[in-house]
């Protein structure tokens, strides 16, 4: 479900939820405030370093620059042209400014940055893009923890927000990736196996889900399954973190043992891995079978559909 969000009616507060925003978009960069009020800032409010990214952040949808009462206040050309070349003078030089505005999005002044842009890189020079309401909206309904920290006051009033049922999301969106979901035979690179089982339960636990190559958060909740307001739910997904555990141990000792020739029980082998021992490759399906039927009772919980509806052994 995606929440329409008031945007804060502070400028501090905006100030403090763009770099939060910003803090999503550049996960590797280091994202600050940039200097306070009263000091020169050169037209940054937020900086990325290493991107070299500057943000100036106007809170425009409530007020407008006179601080008065002006509800979906726009931003003119005129001023972004200022904005532009006061953000000249920051060192390092920018490779982009980023102009976030709780103002809705304007077409109109759009067109007029893209014509502006475009003369800017003819001389060699930064462009200049727009946040608007639109998109943090959409990035504070991606992060959870973002909708949890600045709207937290609120989100008791937003008609179906269920923190239980966006952990239930986040779980399922982990389940669904090879390690969980492929006979134990099939299995490419054992390293990789492990990891993507750390990574599920990562997700149960804390409620962050990522991607097993990048590293990125595929999606967020507020909590994990520790703080479940149900505790049925909470019981649920701590017995699929178990059986995850159990299966990351099996598979482990079945790495480092031998059979009665002297063959590894589980020997990795170009883009594949032999599992030796019939017994073992049974319980290591057989634990991941119980994990995914715990988290569909969880999910049964709320009415979600569950993770897999047939036996996939």
């Amino acid at each position: 479900m995606k929440y329409s969000l008031p945007p804060p009616q502070h400028w501090q507060d905006f100030q403090e939820l763009t770099e939060a925003v910003a803090k999503r978009k550049f996960p590797e960069a280091l994202v600050q405030i940039y200097g306070r009020e009263g000091q020169d800032q050169q037209g940054i409010d937020v900086y990325i370093e290493g991107e070299r990214v500057g943000i100036q952040a106007k809170n425009r949808r409530l007020f407008n620059q006179r601080g008065k009462l002006q509800p979906n206040g726009v931003i003119g050309i005129d001023e972004v042209k200022e904005i532009t070349s006061e953000a000249a003078k920051f060192k390092p030089t920018l490779t982009r400014l980023v102009i976030a505005t709780s103002a809705l999005t304007d077409a109109k002044l759009q067109q007029k940055v893209f014509q502006l842009n475009e003369t800017r890189r003819e001389s060699r020079l930064f462009p200049t893009e727009f946040w608007f309401w639109e998109d943090f909206q959409a990035d504070i309904n991606n992060y959870q923890d973002l909708l949890e920290l600045h709207y937290y006051k609120i989100l008791p009033k937003v008609p179906g927000f269920d923190p239980d049922a966006v952990l239930l999301a986040t779980v399922s969106d982990a389940f669904h990736r090879p390690a969980l979901i492929t006979p134990a035979r099939c299995e490419n690179f054992g390293d990789d196996f492990l990891q993507a089982l750390k990574d599920v339960q990562e997700a149960l636990s804390t409620g962050v889900s990522r991607d097993r190559l990048t590293r990125h958060i595929r999606s967020r909740a507020i909590y994990g399954f520790p703080r479940a307001k149900d505790p049925k739910i909470a019981d649920s997904l701590k017995l699929a973190w178990d059986y995850l555990q159990q299966t990351r141990n099996t598979f482990t000792v079945g790495l480092s043992s031998r059979d009665c020739h002297g063959f590894p029980i589980i020997e990795q082998r170009d883009h594949f891995v032999i599992i030796r021992d019939p017994r073992l490759e049974q319980r290591l399906n057989e634990f991941r079978r119980k994990a995914i039927e715990c988290v569909n009772i969880a999910l049964n919980q709320k009415g979600c559909p569950p993770i897999l509806e047939r036996d996939w052994f």
